[in-house]
């Protein structure tokens, strides 16, 4: 993975590209504020990092998208991401093409697609990082996690403040927590750790799965063996307890112990016919209605016995009302006359009112003693009948109350059941295992056997993913990179030459072994650090390329010759020229020897590897004129052109 093309989109539609040559050295050179710096960021950005780097100013102001175009094993793949919205430091989303060869999209029809997340998962698969976990050592809190592009990226740049530091080697190292996932994540790029170690580790867990429980059941037969006898008689009690084996007589022999609990554990539970509870809600519904029925009845019934008590106390009333009239001859049996004084008795021909009202008065009573004795049979009749009713309706409401009873019996037993089948269930079970284990005991030895190659297949898979062995794998390799190390600190010069320099991973720093171990930190000065940089950085990648391992092959340094002039000011003055150097103070021979250090590696990594150098400084070499991917910066000529600011 090398970058191809840095790309930038302007507000006003136009795309700004800076290209790069694959498997070479290449260098940008020109004066300060040009936008030299901000290529880190901008590629960094456009890998998937959330926070916005990139110099605020004119880059927000006219820069739409950023864009960086990477090689990958013959295709190529295009991430873009606009600035953040604002005021606003971060930004997720992106877009994504893949191609052969990518022809950059004009700009309104960039839409974000993606986002860092599934950015950084990608270019980890592209790049080959198989599936892995951290392993934090003992006493550490923090929790595993999986290596990614992120962590790769520590060893891809070298900005400005970092190239020549003194105290720090790594990107980013000054920030929290980034130290401590260098140091867990290095172990595997460096490939000290297996491809296939989760498999492995998840091997080694169902190993130690299965040794455990081997000896647990070389135990447990052991445990039978010895005292099988007191265990059997235990059991059989409770069998017979929860009545699934008989009774015996006096102290069976342990042969005859062992056939009842066969016996027993072939235990087939009693089964039973359970209603529906559905059936015992109906039943009760039917009998609230009955049972309302049935009230409603004995008011019908209470109704019609008042209504005969009210007719026959009528009846009985005016019956004595007119056998008075009889017994003093008012009223006649055959009935009443108007033409005879209902007093006297004496003929009358124009009867007066009082007589005429009377003899009505008479006649009506006659009239309802004559209706009350017609009906009283019919309604007595229809008492009884609804009293015959109400006797079948106290006969279902009994049956119903029966039925209902019944079905709260039968859920009942069939609970007793099935608590019994449960305590059945359980004695049986254990009488199952207890079995097993007597049966397992004639065959320990075969038991001892396959404890024994657990073990041993137990011990095999974790001296394969030991945290020794790792250690001792990484510290073979460190050796390796820390003697290429010692051979460019002489290419380079380097103060303590000729003594053994080597890359610490605990502190994350460069040694020099004397009679006393030197630091890079107590090195003095800056070409000492920017020295301890390029041998270790460099020592790294011919290693990460040598054995194919996944990280990015380029490597990004911002501005490392500025080491070598008087000052920093005299060397911000430079505006990419050749002449002005020597004037300037510089040390050429220095600047040289680095440059062509860098020319060397990358020839002898062709085509594998690539180097971008952003400078102040422009040499005369041949090679150094080669590696320029543009005409020096200054004047019109920037990052972002002239006219977008315009």
């Amino acid at each position: 993975m090398q970058i191809k093309t840095i790309a930038l989109y302007g507000r006003n539609g136009q795309i700004r590209t800076v290209n790069f040559k694959l498997g070479a050295v290449n260098i940008i050179t020109g004066k300060s504020r040009t936008g030299k710096s901000a290529l880190i960021d901008i590629v960094d950005y456009c890998l998937g990092r959330s926070i916005f780097n990139v110099f605020e100013g004119v880059n927000r102001d006219v820069v739409a998208w950023y864009a960086v175009v990477l090689q990958v094993d013959g295709g190529q793949i295009l991430l873009a991401k606009p600035p953040p919205d604002g005021a606003a430091r971060t930004q997720s989303s992106a877009y994504m093409e893949e191609a052969v060869e990518i022809k950059l999209p004009p700009l309104e029809t960039l839409q974000s697609n993606t986002n860092n997340t599934a950015i950084v998962a990608h270019l980890s698969r592209l790049l080959g990082i198989s599936e892995n976990k951290t392993e934090p050592g003992p006493g550490r809190t923090t929790t595993a996690f999986e290596a990614t592009i992120d962590h790769a990226k520590f060893y891809l740049f070298q900005e400005q403040g970092l190239v020549a530091n003194r105290k720090l080697l790594f990107y980013r190292q000054d920030e929290p927590f980034i130290p401590q996932h260098i140091k867990d994540t290095m172990p595997y790029f460096l490939g000290a750790i297996q491809e296939d170690r989760l498999q492995l580790i998840q091997q080694l867990r169902e190993a130690r799965r299965q040794l455990a429980l081997a000896r647990r059941r070389l135990t447990e037969a052991e445990t039978v063996s010895g005292g099988r006898q007191l265990q059997a008689q235990s059991l059989l009690a409770e069998a017979q307890a929860v009545g699934i084996a008989g009774p015996t007589k006096g102290e069976p022999e342990l042969a005859a112990v062992l056939a009842q609990l066969q016996a027993a554990a072939t235990w087939v539970p009693t089964t039973f016919t359970l209603e529906d509870g559905d059936a015992l809600a109906e039943a009760q519904n039917t009998l609230r209605q009955t049972e309302s029925a049935f009230s409603a009845k004995q008011r019908d019934i209470r109704e019609v016995e008042r209504y005969l008590r009210n007719a026959q106390g009528y009846r009985g009333e005016a019956e004595q009302q007119e056998l008075r009239l009889q017994a003093i001859g008012l009223v006649s049996s055959n009935g009443t006359d108007n033409s005879i004084c209902p007093v006297c008795a004496s003929e009358i021909s124009n009867p007066p009112p009082a007589v005429r009202a009377i003899s009505r008065s008479l006649e009506r009573i006659q009239g309802n003693l004559v209706s009350v004795r017609r009906e009283e049979p019919r309604l007595q009749e229809h008492l009884v009948g609804l009293r015959s009713e109400l006797a079948d309706l106290r006969l279902k409401m009994q049956e119903q109350q029966a039925a209902i009873q019944a079905l709260i019996a039968q859920r009942d037993a069939a609970s007793r059941i099935q608590d019994n089948n449960t305590r059945a269930a359980r004695v049986s079970g254990r009488v199952s295992l207890y079995l097993e284990n007597v049966n397992a005991t004639d065959g320990s030895a075969e038991l001892r056997r396959a404890v024994a190659e657990a073990e041993q297949r137990f011990e095999d898979l974790d001296a394969q993913v030991g945290v020794d062995e790792v250690q001792d794998i990484k510290e073979s390799i460190l050796r390796v990179i820390s003697a290429q190390m010692t051979d460019w600190a002489r290419t380079l010069q380097l103060e303590h030459a000729g003594s053994p320099y080597r890359l610490d991973d605990k502190r994350l720093t460069v040694i020099a072994d004397q009679e006393l171990p030197i630091v890079m930190e107590r090195m003095g000065s800056a070409e000492n650090w920017l020295g301890c940089h390029l041998i270790a950085l460099l020592a790294l990648h011919s290693h990460f390329i040598r054995r194919r391992r996944p990280v990015p092959s380029f490597l990004f340094l911002d501005q490392p010759s500025q080491v070598y002039f008087p000052s920093e000011d005299s060397y911000k003055a430079l505006e990419g020229e050749v002449s002005n150097l020597e004037e300037r103070g510089a040390d050429m021979l220095a600047v040289q020897r680095m440059f062509n250090f860098l020319f060397d590696r990358v020839e002898e990594l062709a085509p594998n590897f690539q180097i971008i150098v952003t400078e102040h400084a422009n040499l005369p070499d041949e090679r150094f004129k080669q590696a320029l991917v543009e005409e020096p910066w200054r004047g019109v000529r920037a990052l972002i052109p002239v006219d977008w600011l315009e």
